[in-house]
């Protein structure tokens, strides 16, 4: 009876296994190949605009992190805090998706 029971475990463990490898593949396959490629734009700075907002507009998974882009955006434009004014343009990259 310990045997049986042994067996079931085993092969119900060793299912689980495949059936999570099939998952795992299925996953990967269906993802299609993409380009990366990065660009930049003019953005005009509105009443109310922050850095924060206009980040949040651009932002991609290909960055780090919202903080790390938008010190991407202040290097970009030379930028020591992160104050900018209304009537100001800033430069922005942002990375765009190639099929």
């Amino acid at each position: 009876m310990k045997d049986l029971k042994l067996k079931f475990v085993i092969f119900v463990l060793l299912s689980a296994m495949a059936l999570s490898g099939m998952l795992v593949i299925s996953v990967l396959a269906s993802k299609e190949p993409y380009e990366v490629k990065k660009n930049i734009t003019t953005v005009f700075i509105e009443r109310g605009d922050t850095l924060w907002t206009i980040a949040q507009n651009y932002y991609t998974e290909e960055n780090e992190s919202m903080k790390s882009y938008i010190e991407e955006i202040k290097e970009c434009n030379h930028l020591s805090s992160s104050q900018i004014k209304e009537g100001q343009n800033l430069i922005v990259p942002y990375y765009e998706r190639i099929h």
